[in-house]
């Protein structure tokens, strides 16, 4: 063992700490998520009639669940494959698959909740739910479609160990959410602009 393991604790100490401080960012951010997602819904629901809120929050949760199916695994597969190409150590000549995979997993993201927002623009066209009420269903369902094309970043950013810069994206994503919110609920510009306020975080 080296005098630099020794000091240190050795490699499985820095192994463990490594693990324990990715880990812990991430814990709060799912912390923060969860905060900012239940304030956003809150003042949703102080501002809508019990009828839209009901077919609000049904698509808000169609958008979350749009999340993990069109994420159908490629983050994982993604995290695992990007970790091994910078363990390669290879430098520019890994970049240019790096960049191959990371494109491809926002792409098929994309590819499969496209279809899944054309459904909704079919049912919102047949249901005819009102303008505004429509426009927040499909802005929810683009939001949905921007949170998986995000998990593909996400995942090149954990194989590089950038744990802070996930955690500071969803910082920034749910801050911009929480204060377009409250100006949209100030302002009382309707639901069409509370859909609009997903997609603008979302971006």
């Amino acid at each position: 063992m080296s005098h630099s393991e020794q000091q240190t604790g050795g490699p499985g100490h820095a192994w463990a700490r490594g693990w324990m401080s990715d880990s812990s960012q991430l814990l709060v951010s799912q912390v923060l998520t969860v905060i900012a997602t239940s304030f956003a819904a809150i003042m949703i629901a102080r501002t809508l009639d019990p009828d839209d809120w009901g077919v609000f929050s049904a698509f808000l949760g169609l958008s979350m669940a749009l999340t993990l199916v069109a994420d159908f695994g490629i983050g994982t597969w993604l995290l695992r494959e990007l970790s091994r190409l910078h363990a390669d150590a290879e430098g520019p000549r890994s970049a240019p698959e790096i960049g191959r995979l990371a494109s491809s997993g926002v792409v098929v993201n994309v590819a499969i909740a496209l279809p899944l927002i054309v459904a909704g623009v079919v049912w919102t066209t047949v249901a005819r739910p009102g303008v505004a009420m429509s426009f927040a269903l499909i802005a929810l369902l683009g939001y949905g479609m921007l949170t998986a094309g995000a998990n593909a970043l996400e995942a090149c950013l954990r194989a590089r160990r950038e744990v802070r810069l996930v955690l500071a994206a969803s910082l920034v994503e749910k801050s911009v959410l929480i204060v377009v919110l409250v100006t949209v609920v100030l302002l009382d510009l309707g639901l069409g602009a509370i859909g609009l306020a997903y997609v603008v975080a979302g971006l």
